[in-house]
């Protein structure tokens, strides 16, 4: 509940009628300028982050992001690799394929001419 700026100023007349002026102003200041809920405790202190802690946590951040953007520039590189060595070894099959007809047409020349001559 909110007290009003009436009410504490009533409050503050009554308690000057009942205790004394010098009375009621000790006992007023030690009233919270607002209502209780607006009060931070000392814990409530301690669990909110400091600057600090959101500037370390900034850092730490662009350091995250950086190892990712080097690791993203090493993927990419071996993306590269991988797709030379695919077209090496597509290269070397159509070699290898051709090699082996070339090898089998021959035989079978040789074969051929072997039956001929028998």
């Amino acid at each position: 509940m909110i007290v009003s700026d009436r009410a504490r100023r009533q409050l503050f007349v009554d308690l000057e009628e009942a205790l004394g002026a010098e009375s009621a102003e000790a006992l007023m200041a030690h009233l919270p300028p607002t209502g209780w809920g607006d009060v931070a405790m000392k814990a409530d202190l301690r669990d909110l982050a400091t600057r600090d802690d959101v500037e370390a946590l900034r850092r730490e951040l662009h350091g995250i992001e950086g190892k990712f953007n080097g690791l993203e520039g090493k993927f990419n590189g071996l993306y590269g690799e991988f797709n030379g060595l695919r077209r090496e070894i597509a290269a070397n099959t159509r070699t290898v394929v051709l090699s082996n007809i070339a090898s089998m047409v021959g035989f079978g020349g040789l074969v051929l001419a072997a039956t001929q001559l028998a």
